[in-house]
C-alpha cells in the first residue's frame, strides 16, 4: 500500500500544510508512488455562488483549491 500524504487547508489565510501517515510535518517528498487526501473548510464544500467575487479576494481562496506536485 502507497503511503498518503495529507494536505490540510487552512479556512483563514489560503494555505495548506502537507503531513505523513504518522502526521508529521512534510518539506520535502521522496520519489515515489502516493495516495493524496485533501481536506479543506466547509465553506469550500458549501455551494456557495462566488460569481463577481475579485480576484483578489483571498478569503475563502476563491472557491477553489489550487495546488500542484511535481517531480
Amino acid at each position: 500500500m502507497n503511503p498518503t500524504l495529507y494536505v490540510n487547508y487552512s479556512q483563514a489565510n489560503c494555505t495548506f500544510t502537507i503531513t505523513n501517515d504518522a502526521g508529521g510535518t512534510v518539506g520535502s517528498i521522496a520519489p515515489g508512488a502516493y495516495n493524496v487526501q485533501i481536506a479543506t473548510p466547509v465553506q469550500f464544500a458549501d455551494g456557495k455562488d462566488r460569481t463577481g467575487l475579485a480576484p483578489t479576494d483571498m478569503s475563502d481562496c476563491l472557491g477553489a483549491v489550487a495546488f500542484q506536485l511535481t517531480g
